[in-house]
């Protein structure tokens, strides 16, 4: 509303300060000639295109200075990254020396419970460790400091893990285990220096290369090849093995291109079990020296878990170091060492014989009880396991030679087949520049959204009342200053020769005029309507506009929570984040202010060439070939506005859907450090 005013005061500003202007001036008997009146009016519509830029200027600059703000906060923002050193002992590639580390909070406040479910409710890893790792004396010293301050630490810092002491050999493959919230993800997100170092050292060796695997798979909108290469160089031979070892062959034989198939964004059409196979597979082609692997067996089904961790695990990366965290006990039998975790701490560590011979430890409990859990799941759901397991282990050998399947099978297939119509591959679909044309039913669409044909006409009435109280000023101002003194005569003296000569002189001053005070009256109400006829119409246009503006995203609001999920499986999350953005935005502020000045424009050069014509009737001809050049430079130019305005719409969706892409998968990106290539995208 406040907007819708500041923009109309401009319009009418020259009229309203020319009217109290004249009025002054007759009012206290200072005399105005039709030279003097018609300058003055010229030099204040001068102003006017300079004063209507004004709101313009003043809200840009409001927003860019807040704009400039927020983005200063970002650009200005400290790295959180963990600075590491170099590994002492060479045969290490990643140790940590007494190291406690947190989350630390944001500038502004937050909730201490927000902060705790980010650190507990992530997954730790960790790795094997060497009592005889060297430590130097002023890490002692940190951490004799932080135990006597743990209870109350100074700093806002939330801390996660305490005390880790860690050393992963080269090419060992160590196993870590825990209770929920005991702290594994945490201990992987360390080695990637995504939290914050309380105290201690962490050393990783920098010539060695990170893959990682996120407990929830994160999945590029890209075909499943280009999630697979994630970047690098395809070659053939090594890929095969991959996609064999990570049991995705039988997958790409559903898929309507193979791996060729686009892939909806975070991997909507696929099911969790192969958006993680996915996930590992990249991992594995990446051929990085450190593997770090959160639970990424949770989603596949026994055999399929049991195929990867004898084909990738002890197959592929046999020489690779990986940490590997998993809740399915039975995998870290085949570790070469074992981290038990309990409240961020490694409680237990050792080869799996040495722990189980700790009866009363955390290990054997957990050992135990797991054993004890599928000791009821057979019982239960021997008849199931036999011939689902035996069917799809048959499926999955003639097939390719490995095994396939999770829990989500059957319905991933299902699914799957229902997009065979796409034999390209291709999935989302791109926005059509051609199809959007705005036409008489999308006009009628969006007066109908304003409240329908008789409000449509009440505002279109309110715009002819501001338009003719605003020609009805100018015009009743040229009749009174046409019609001077009104006939009035002045005796006027003179001395001629000696003689004193009176004659009767027709006076030119408006003050003479008889019917002055009429002529102020009229003009002082006409200007009183201005005022009343451009509150009027702004505060009704606006009205309308944000009714329109509102029923339209409510419709397209109930049309996408109604929508299928195929529509979302097609749809990129850019083109419906752009709808109610961008779009949204322009109609709620440019298209009210633009449509305004289109109709008030328009209405005063329509008026002014009627009373130009009624003034001299020839002007008419003179209209026909100027009105021609007008519809020809509209026609010419028309499409190219059209065109341009929805190529810079278009533009935005991919861009927003990157934006979206990148910071869901973030975590995934620095760890292989891929941050240079998704700015360049």
């Amino acid at each position: 509303m406040i907007q819708s005013f500041l923009y109309s005061i401009p319009k009418v500003g020259p009229t309203i300060a020319a009217s109290v202007t004249i009025l002054l001036m007759t009012m206290t008997q200072h005399d105005i000639t039709v030279t003097q009146a018609f300058v003055y009016i010229s030099l204040l519509n001068s102003s006017r295109s300079n004063l209507a830029v004004m709101p313009h200027a003043l809200k840009a600059l409001a927003e860019g200075y807040h704009a400039c703000g927020r983005i200063k906060t970002l650009l200005l923002s400290e790295s959180k990254k963990i600075q590491t050193s170099e590994v002492i002992d060479h045969t290490n590639v990643v140790e940590i020396r007494y190291g406690s580390f947190g989350w630390e909070p944001p500038a502004e406040p937050v909730t201490t419970k927000q902060s705790d479910d980010k650190s507990f409710g992530t997954r730790n890893r960790v790795g094997t460790f060497k009592k005889s790792s060297p430590k130097s004396k002023s890490t002692e010293k940190q951490q004799l400091l932080f135990e006597e301050e743990n209870d109350e630490p100074q700093s806002n810092t939330v801390i996660t893990l305490k005390s880790i002491n860690l050393s992963l050999k080269e090419g060992s493959l160590v196993g870590v285990c825990g209770a929920v919230g005991s702290g594994k993800t945490s201990l992987i997100q360390a080695i990637l220096g995504m939290m914050k170092k309380v105290c201690g050292e962490i050393s990783v060796n920098k010539r060695q290369k990170i893959a990682y695997v996120p407990q929830q798979a994160w999945i590029m909108n890209t075909t499943v090849k280009e999630n697979i290469l994630f970047g690098k160089k395809f070659r053939r031979n090594w890929y095969n093995e991959v996609v064999r070892a990570c049991a995705l062959l039988s997958d790409f034989d559903q898929l309507p291109a193979g791996d060729q198939t686009e892939i909806g964004e975070r991997g909507i059409n696929l099911s969790g079990g192969q958006k993680q196979r996915i996930s590992m597979a990249r991992a594995v082609y990446s051929d990085s020296d450190i593997i770090l692997l959160d639970d990424p067996l949770s989603a596949v089904d026994a055999m399929v878990g049991q195929h990867i961790f004898q084909h990738c695990l002890k197959g592929l990366l046999v020489n690779k170091t990986v940490l590997f965290v998993s809740h399915q006990l039975q995998f870290l039998v085949g570790c070469d060492h074992i981290i038990v975790m309990e409240d961020g701490r490694i409680t237990e560590e050792g080869t799996h014989e040495e722990l189980m011979e700790e009866k009363s430890g955390e290990y054997s409990r957990l050992i135990h009880t797991f054993h004890n859990s599928e000791d009821v799941d057979d019982s239960t759901k021997e008849a199931d396991q036999k011939t689902d397991g035996e069917l799809a282990y048959s499926s999955l050998v003639t097939n390719s030679g490995h095994k396939k399947g999770d829990e989500n099978q059957k319905n991933t297939v299902k699914k799957q087949s229902q997009t065979k119509e796409f034999t390209d591959g291709k999935l989302t679909k791109e926005e059509n520049m051609d199809k959007d044309k705005v036409n008489c039913s999308t006009l009628l669409s969006y007066l109908a959204a304003g409240g329908g044909a008789g409000i449509s006409l009440l505002v279109a009435f309110f715009i002819l009342l501001y338009i003719a109280s605003q020609v009805f000023t100018g015009y009743w101002l040229s009749l009174w200053i046409k019609a001077g003194s009104g006939g009035m005569y002045f005796n006027m003296t003179a001395t001629v020769n000696g003689t004193n000569r009176t004659d009767l002189v027709l006076s030119d001053s408006i003050l003479d005029n008889p019917q002055l005070d009429l002529y102020q009256g009229i003009y002082g109400w006409s200007l009183f309507l201005v005022l009343l006829f451009t509150f009027t119409n702004a505060l009704s246009y606006m009205m309308f506009c944000l009714k329109a503006s509102t029923t339209l995203h409510d419709q397209v609001f109930g049309k996408l929570m109604s929508s299928p999920m195929r529509f979302f499986d097609v749809t990129p999350c850019g083109q419906i984040l752009n709808r109610f953005s961008k779009d949204i935005d322009e109609a709620d502020s440019l298209l009210p202010l633009f449509s305004d000045q289109f109709f008030k424009i328009g209405g005063f050069v329509m008026m002014s060439i009627i009373l130009i014509i009624l003034a001299f009737p020839l002007f008419a001809v003179a209209m026909i070939p100027i009105t021609t050049l007008f519809y020809l430079l509209f026609q010419f130019s028309k499409k190219g506005i059209q065109l341009g305005k929805k190529l810079d719409n278009v533009t935005k969706s991919p861009l927003f859907s990157h934006i979206a892409t990148t910071i869901q998968g973030l975590e995934t990106i620095q760890a292989y450090k891929m941050e240079r290539e998704f700015q360049c995208r």
